[in-house]
């Protein structure tokens, strides 16, 4: 029988050298090094954020695909071949600028269905009005057609979305849209690499049993936060009007998109999460006092926390999680229609650590569909129904405030009320799940049928 492999060949003028994907792919991925890079920036490029599967940080997930495929890194254009983008940051208008970088001769060879272009947000999950109409704009600029093009997109939402932008928009040609579950498989493949293989890193990132402090711990809870977008500046403001701030591990540290320069609404979230009426006059003088403090760290130093607990770190220090009961985990984004489970929300599950979601409506259920357990009724859970950015907002608030108002003893007790689902999470967690298969075999087939 023949096993051979399935060849999939990337082109791009700028990469330096040929590479085997199998041979170098730790060396591949985001790595912008290997590219000649004029045409790299900021917002999008031709790199490998998270369309390749890494030994490192998906090394499950990359050896399943080492065993089906041979994928070539080239410089030199064969007969047909594919080229993609991946975007480097969040931004709405992001479509703009690939159609100026994409060279003219692949535009010829897209055209002439010699080319297979695929643009990746894999690891990124934005989806703003603007996106589905420039996104075909770009595809008409480019020659593309549904035989040509493929988008990839972190939003969980994103293929009942385009679904329902075609039926409203009839004239134009559906082109494949494609679901990634990146952080998924990043988390899943990290926990279960360092459940199987001894590292230094192992006792201070994941949760075991033998790990857990089962003394009476010093915090109610912990909320960590990097940059200071909207609604992280507003929960951490609740902190302060409430009085528990000093029950918890609370970072917020300064610079960012926003730098608190105004309270308004962002790419992240399109209106503030309190925007309206007397609550709005309620929260602005602490979020006054919020805005002096930062940057507010957890006995950490600043570089520590960006290190360890920034965007592209997928394992963290377990000491803040286990010294506190229970986790704020706010997300990319608060106030919008795309949910973009990144790995804030899947970080607490190999933590040993229940967490209230500070991010988009109706997100919990998507972990349960990954066999994920939450933590209702020991959470009241229903903020995750609420539409409405400021009633979210407010039930989230309210619920911080009950688990605050319990003893230590009584926050102890509750904690472990729950071990089985915490034990169970652990367990699925340390399962690896891996969404390139689906991806690379669509690709594979729409580049086998060029």
């Amino acid at each position: 029988m023949d096993y051979r492999k399935k060849k999939m060949i990337f082109y791009h003028p700028n990469i330096k050298h040929t590479l085997d994907f199998a041979k170098h792919s730790s060396h591949i991925e985001g790595n912008v090094d290997l590219i000649n890079g004029k045409d790299i920036n900021r917002n999008c490029w031709f790199g490998c954020l998270a369309f390749i599967a890494a030994d490192g940080s998906t090394n499950y997930a990359y050896e399943q695909t080492k065993k089906k495929y041979d994928i070539i890194f080239t410089p030199h254009k064969q007969e047909k071949y594919m080229m993609f983008y991946e975007a480097g940051d969040m931004h709405d208008d992001w479509f703009v600028y690939f159609y100026d970088i994409v060279p003219d001769d692949v535009k010829k060879d897209i055209e002439e269905k010699r080319c297979l272009l695929i643009v990746s947000m894999m690891n990124e999950g934005i989806n703003m009005p603007s996106t589905f109409p420039t996104m075909h704009e770009f595809i008409d600029r480019v020659g593309a057609s549904k035989d040509t093009f493929m988008f990839i997109s972190a939003d969980f939402n994103i293929e009942n979305k385009y679904k329902k932008f075609c039926e409203e928009n009839p004239n134009i040609e559906p082109v494949d849209v494609i679901k990634s579950q990146y952080f998924v498989t990043a988390m899943t493949n990290e926990y279960e690499q360092m459940s199987r293989v001894p590292h230094d890193y192992v006792n201070r990132s994941m949760g075991s049993f033998s790990q857990v402090n089962m003394d009476i711990r010093d915090y109610h809870y912990v909320c960590m936060n990097r940059l200071p977008k909207i609604h992280r500046q507003v929960i951490v403001a609740y902190l302060l009007k409430l009085g528990i701030l000093d029950k918890g591990l609370v970072s917020l540290l300064d610079g960012g998109v926003d730098n608190f320069e105004t309270f308004q609404g962002n790419r992240y979230s399109e209106r503030p999460p309190i925007y309206r009426g007397k609550e709005k006059e309620h929260i602005m003088p602490y979020w006054e006092k919020t805005k002096d403090m930062a940057p507010m760290t957890i006995d950490l130093d600043y570089e520590t926390l960006k290190n360890n607990f920034g965007a592209w770190n997928t394992h963290m220090t377990f000491e803040p999680h286990n010294n506190s009961y229970f986790s704020i985990q706010t997300g990319t984004s608060y106030d919008t229609d795309w949910v973009h489970l990144d790995d804030k929300f899947f970080k607490c599950f190999g933590l040993l650590q229940p967490f209230i979601w500070v991010g988009p409506p109706n997100s919990l259920p998507y972990a349960e569909k990954y066999g994920f357990k939450t933590f209702h009724p020991y959470i009241d859970e229903s903020y995750d129904k609420i539409e409405d950015p400021q009633d979210r907002m407010l039930a989230i608030v309210k619920e911080i405030e009950r688990l605050c108002s319990m003893s230590k003893k009584e926050i102890h007790e509750w904690y472990h009320s729950m071990w089985n689902i915490l034990a169970h999470n652990l367990e699925v967690v340390k399962t690896p799940f891996d969404c390139y298969e689906k991806i690379y075999s669509k690709v594979y087939d729409k580049f086998t049928y060029l």
